[in-house]
């Protein structure tokens, strides 16, 4: 049950940075136009792309391995993972503002330049709340989330006011995730440790099909590419906000409960039985899917009226379809890369994380060539939807082989009714285009959704709230 009482905490943790970005996002779109804001977007895709190809081998590779390293070994090994990050960091830049300049070399200097330093900065925060997250250090999880958040919002809104416009959102990204360099702690006894050519053989084996599948985000990238090809900046734009008002709030749900049961599920690999780690998989799918489905649905059933609400008049165009096809998508991609893919972790077999997304990149091509040029910006919704269901069976079956991975048909049946439940309270809510009524919406459907939850789980609330009580310690002891 240690997952149910950690997602809470991690999800505290997250809160704060979420409605930072819900604000971002909603104050971007109206202080900038589609077009700069779709300069950003594009820029900002590149980053990632090139950023998590070199750093994703070495983040996946600390969270694994730190999470169980011996005392003695640690400083060896942070000293080893230190030395890879700086060395990753020389190449990324180069690479990124190679790129850039090629693309477009009338953006200039500056643009590129801030696209190499979001890439650095986020792969140096996001190796550190890896290691937090390793060492299951909640606390300092959530300070370092909400600090970048603050601090990127801040940063942006001050460079906008001062006159910048895509070079503002792309310099407030990256002085936000100096927040990062907060959890210099960390690394303290790396300065006793040296760099262990055997040892970043073994994590740059173990890492880097997890390189590999970030060329997921290569799917990303290019729609983008064809989207500015077709239609311009603008069009850019338009998507990413719905897109990204997507992946604000279900990927960020699911991602926290990957967050909470993705250490223990490693820690019940390496330090306990088969039936321990069976039982933590089985609590991760719960807390995954009971999670990613009514918030997906939920978006889907409101997604029309908050994008009236929510985004600025002149980002209203298809933005609620966008808003609808990618909150089903980041359900399926969290669904596979939360749960199902875990499994290639566990059992040290990655390579199946690069197959799988060669054949997503693959069909998120082809499909985005023959739908965005006739539907536009939800065309590319579409596409990434197909391809996202194609993987997801793919990460089923390919898992399966590996290992057992339980599937609780019946509490996912349960959240299904308690979800159809909760989006047929919500569209009953009269006035959801106004401001009062889409939060009257939101509360309600809440409300019916943990009534229906709560109904149709009481045994395990039960035995949850029972292990909290002093006579369940004595027991257990």
């Amino acid at each position: 049950m240690q997952i149910f009482r950690q997602w809470p905490v991690y999800l505290a943790g997250r809160i704060l940075p979420a409605v930072v970005g819900f604000a971002g996002i909603a104050l971007y779109t109206r202080l900038l136009d589609p077009a700069s804001f779709g300069t950003y977007a594009l820029l900002l895709s590149i980053s990632f792309l090139i950023g998590l190809i070199g750093y994703s081998w070495l983040r996946v590779a600390s969270l694994r391995m730190m999470a169980t390293v011996a005392p003695g070994d640690e400083p060896n090994m942070l000293a080893t993972i230190a030395v890879a990050f700086a060395a990753v960091s020389i190449l990324v830049g180069g690479i990124i503002v190679s790129v850039v300049r090629i693309y477009d070399p009338k953006l200039g200097w500056a643009p590129a330049l801030l696209t190499a330093a979001c890439a650095i900065a986020s792969g140096w925060f996001e190796l550190n709340v890896a290691l937090a997250q390793a060492r299951l250090q909640v606390v300092a999880y959530g300070l370092l989330q909400a600090a970048r958040a603050l601090v990127a919002l801040l940063s942006s809104v001050a460079l906008i006011v001062a006159g910048f416009k895509a070079n503002a959102l792309l310099g407030g990204f990256a002085i936000g995730n100096c927040a990062g360099f907060g959890a210099c702690g960390f690394w303290k006894s790396a300065l006793r440790g040296r760099l262990q050519r055997g040892l970043l053989h073994q994590v740059f084996q173990f890492g880097w099909p997890s390189s590999a599948a970030a060329l997921s985000y290569l799917s990303s990238t290019f729609q983008r590419l064809v989207l500015d090809a077709t239609g311009g900046s603008a069009l850019v734009g338009i998507f990413s906000a719905a897109s990204d008002f997507s992946q604000q709030t279900v990927g960020m749900l699911i991602g926290t409960a990957t967050l909470a049961g993705q250490p223990l599920a490693f820690r019940a690999r390496d330090l306990g039985s088969k039936e321990q780690l069976a039982q933590q998989m089985r609590n991760n799918a719960r807390l995954v899917f009971g999670v990613g489905l009514p918030a997906a649905a939920g978006l889907m059933a409101l997604s029309g009226p908050i994008s009236q609400v929510y985004l600025g008049p002149r980002f209203h165009v298809h933005t609620g379809t966008v808003m609808a096809i990618t909150a089903a998508v980041m359900f399926l991609s969290g669904l596979r890369g939360s749960y199902f893919e875990q499994a290639f972790e566990i059992a040290r077999d990655t390579r199946a994380l690069a197959v799988n997304t060669i054949l997503r990149v693959v069909l998120t091509i082809a499909f985005s060539l023959w739908s965005i040029g006739r539907y536009g910006a939800v065309g590319a919704a579409l596409a990434m939807l197909l391809a996202e269901g194609t993987g997801l069976v793919f990460s089923i079956l390919w898992a399966r082989r590996l290992m057992h991975v339980p599937i609780p048909t019946q509490s996912w049946l349960k959240v299904g009714a308690a979800t159809a439940a909760m989006v047929g309270a919500m569209v009953l809510v009269p006035g959801r285009s106004s401001v009062p009524g889409l939060a009257a919406a939101a509360v309600v459907g809440a409300l019916v959704y943990a009534v229906a939850i709560a109904l149709t789980h009481m045994h395990g609330i039960r035995a949850y709230v029972g292990s909290f009580s002093p006579a369940a310690g004595l027991t257990r002891s």
